[in-house]
């Protein structure tokens, strides 16, 4: 595969038709119908076309492969369930009801006739003689040998060979397919590594909170965190919860990777909540005299919504071009992170000391953008 992320079109196709063996393997561990693994190959194969820019050649190609196919047959069997789920196998209910759209069955009927006859016309001659005589015509070898003047074993292996072929040109022979996906073969730029991938979204944060630090200066931060240690703490877990999201999102989106990196941020997001919590708690019992009137809770809310809204544009557009298996998975943890370092950033200028209405409405944001990101961002995750 790293010759093939190179251009090498006869490695790409060599390394897609060694594919084809694991992909049906992990398609009937999955359970899929033997009449629908050649879905699943063919969906795997134009995937590992669509991300083959993700695979990091230091890592095995079988696991990321084996991901992918996984994800597909999986697709695969929610396809085939919701059909299933739609469809009468009353006979009776059949025969008394029947299908309104008869006319259209009708029509697929004949469509798939005329695939047929297009692909015995393609048939080499004497495969196309064996079909018609022993196939189309229903004689026996002892006939079709008599009318065309051939033995009958010949007639028996242009039938066999016929056949084979024809199945491959209507249920989809992979090899085609990676022919084509071959012939459009283009070098591709790897992807960059997942830390790195979230270190520039981290930079237009830090860039942010630069900008914020001039204008609002860091003194009046400084003195609540003295006189409030619990409000130190919740900023220092947001800033890492913010990270450890950031970095989870950008893993996933690569295939192959364990789902066990959407646990990242929990432990700083603990922190972060923990401390939250506590300084509401400590400012119920003995508020911080040096605090002051600041913004309603509205307006911190209205702050990190507002401010998450072009983060998570910029994680998504950033996750997009990697290959995310678990899209709304993916956009969960990059709404945490967006929402995470807008928290933070809000510390830098909040006045206030903590309280109920301050904890529901950062909680109420969080919870907001966290639900766009899974709605709009698994959206825009998903396979294209």
């Amino acid at each position: 595969m790293a010759a093939a992320q190179a251009g090498d079109r006869q490695a790409y196709e060599r390394v897609l038709a060694d594919s084809v063996a694991l992909i049906r393997g992990v398609a009937r561990r999955r359970g899929v119908p033997v009449d629908a693994q050649d879905d699943v190959v063919q969906e795997t194969l134009i995937t590992v076309h669509r991300a083959r820019h993700t695979y990091d050649p230091s890592r095995s190609y079988d696991a990321w492969l084996a991901a992918i196919a996984s994800r597909r047959a999986i697709d695969t069997l929610r396809s085939h369930g919701r059909r299933s789920s739609r469809e009468v196998h009353d006979d009776y209910a059949l025969d008394r009801h029947p299908d309104r759209d008869d006319a259209s069955v009708e029509s697929e009927r004949a469509q798939r006739a005329q695939r047929l006859q297009a692909a015995i016309a393609e048939l080499p001659p004497r495969q196309r003689e064996a079909v018609r005589q022993l196939g189309l015509k229903e004689q026996s070898l002892a006939e079709a040998a008599a009318d065309t003047g051939r033995n009958a074993g010949a007639l028996k292996v242009n039938l066999h060979r016929a056949l084979k072929a024809l199945r491959g040109r209507l249920h989809g022979e992979p090899q085609d397919l990676i022919t084509a996906l071959g012939a459009r073969l283009t070098p591709v730029r790897r992807l960059p590594p997942p830390w790195l991938r979230a270190l520039g979204w981290l930079v237009v944060v830090a860039i942010i909170a630069v900008l914020l630090l001039r204008h609002y200066g860091a003194a009046a931060m400084l003195q609540r965190w003295a006189a409030a240690p619990d409000m130190a703490w919740s900023t220092i877990g947001a800033a890492i919860t913010a990270i450890c999201a950031a970095w989870a999102a950008c893993v996933l989106a690569v295939p192959g990777r364990a789902r066990a990196w959407a646990w990242l941020p929990v432990p700083p997001a603990l922190l972060w909540i923990g401390a939250s919590g506590w300084g509401c708690l400590r400012s119920w019992l003995a508020p911080v005299t040096g605090a002051v009137a600041g913004p309603p809770a509205v307006d911190c809310l209205t702050f990190i919504i507002g401010l998450s809204i072009p983060l998570s544009a910029l994680l998504i557009w950033l996750l997009r071009r990697a290959c995310p298996l678990r899209p709304v998975l993916t956009a969960i943890l990059a709404g945490l992170a967006s929402a995470a370092a807008s928290a933070g950033l809000l510390a830098i200028f909040h006045p206030i000391d903590a309280a109920a209405t301050d904890l529901l409405s950062h909680a109420l944001a969080v919870g907001i953008v966290i639900a766009a990101n899974a709605v709009m961002g698994g959206r825009l995750l998903s396979p294209r």
